[in-house]
């Protein structure tokens, strides 16, 4: 279990070195992987199974890295949205950890929309209910636990990233919706 979490640390500490465009790239590569993979297999039990998988590692590594790979133990809260930006000395530093935020809950977003029902709008409101929840569920987690600074920002910036994560499936459902077609011709 140590040599899980250390590789899993080491993988934190690639993502949290990476430029703005390295991660705005990388985010880019996971959908469209993703909704590739998501759209040749289509929305069938064995595809729900491996999201259903991925959603747990997900799951757990989002909780990780936000609650259990801490160094510093502190505590505090910045509820106002952007304000670190605004009174930044450094603004490239904080848009980039919005970034890496936003980049934390890509996959989130990438793979519960293919665990979830009904049509894109509800899948999709789901989903960043989801996030939103998650999220607003962590930062007081960090706040009573002292794990971390409560920020209005992270969860602002997690949904996006789910949001994002989203296109994914509208991606896999356009490749199947071709698939089938091309099937039927």
């Amino acid at each position: 279990m140590d040599s899980v979490f250390s590789k899993l640390k080491q993988m934190l500490s690639f993502v949290y070195s990476l430029s703005l465009w390295q991660v705005l790239l990388l985010t880019a590569v996971i959908i469209a992987a993703f909704g590739v993979a998501g759209g040749l297999f289509g929305l069938k039990k064995q595809w729900k199974i491996i999201c259903a998988v991925l959603f747990s590692l997900v799951f757990a590594a989002i909780i990780a890295i936000t609650m259990v790979f801490r160094s510093q133990y502190y505590r505090g809260y910045l509820l106002v949205p952007f304000q670190r930006l605004i009174e930044s000395q450094d603004p490239d530093d904080v848009i980039l950890e919005m970034a890496q935020n936003a980049f934390l809950f890509v996959p989130f977003g990438t793979v519960l929309p293919f665990l979830l029902d009904g049509k894109h709008l509800k899948r999709f409101l789901a989903t960043a209910g989801a996030a939103l929840a998650f999220s607003i569920t962590i930062e007081i987690l960090q706040y009573k636990l002292s794990v971390g600074f409560a920020q209005g920002d992270d969860v602002l910036m997690n949904v996006l990233g789910a949001a994002v994560g989203f296109f994914s499936f509208l991606l896999a459902d356009y490749i199947s919706k071709k698939k089938k077609r091309r099937v039927k011709k």
